[in-house]
């Protein structure tokens, strides 16, 4: 094989090997982004979870996932299949040191769903809205369960931070009670899974699939002239 010939081929080994990673990256079509959903405590009916958003361009929040204190002996715990309900709270920058007061904040959505069982998603439709890029304080209000969420005083959550290429979660707080100036526990981390549109979207895997064998065919076809 000539140098033309192989450098040639060691291109188009390269532009295949790119491909493939774009199209077996999780990451470059992520459309949710997860915390836990292995509680260890959780607050009250009505109370509230905080977090800090951060996104790095536009994105359309479209629903939730919870994890609602299903069938424990917990006063406030609900039944299987129960009807619940929330509001999600936003402010710009930062929700820490913003729990105990509603000013600054604005309620930008509400959704319903029903509780599954504890310590897995429970799917509420949130009416859409936009989280603008940079970051921005979520409130989330729980009404009608309790909201299980990871941390307490002797056992602290093992992380406060969770990313992917669109959106940046970091935790948090809770309370009892909601915008009231009651006690805020820290750190908590709010257990849900978070369903947005907009984010980076890369092409089809399968469609790169197709290119990347293509571009095996044609370096087997020239190899065999």
């Amino acid at each position: 094989m000539t140098r033309t010939r192989f450098s040639r081929c060691r291109c188009r080994v390269s532009i295949l090997s790119l491909l493939v990673g774009i199209a077996l990256s999780p990451g470059a079509r992520a459309q949710s982004l997860t915390t836990f959903f292995n509680s260890n405590n959780g607050n009250s009916q009505g109370g509230g979870v905080f977090f800090d958003l951060n996104a790095v361009s536009a994105l359309t929040l479209t629903s939730l996932g919870v994890n609602a204190n299903v069938g424990t002996a917990n006063p406030g715990s609900i039944s299987l299949g129960a009807p619940i309900s929330l509001e999600v709270w936003t402010r710009s920058g930062t929700a820490t040191g913003f729990e105990g007061s509603a000013a600054g904040w604005t309620l930008r959505s509400t959704g319903s769903g029903v509780a599954a069982a504890i310590n897995t998603p429970s799917q509420v439709d949130i009416t859409d809205f936009v989280l603008g890029p940079g970051v921005t304080g979520m409130a989330i209000h729980n009404i009608g369960y309790i909201a299980q969420y990871t941390g307490t005083t002797l056992e602290p959550p093992p992380s406060l931070f969770f990313s992917n290429v669109d959106l940046s979660l970091s935790a948090g707080s809770a309370t009892n009670d909601f915008f009231v100036g009651g006690t805020v526990r820290t750190p908590r981390v709010w257990n849900g899974t978070i369903f947005y549109s907009g984010g980076f979207v890369g092409p089809e895997p399968g469609t790169l699939a197709l290119v990347a064998l293509g571009i095996v065919g044609g370096i087997v076809a020239r190899r065999r002239r």
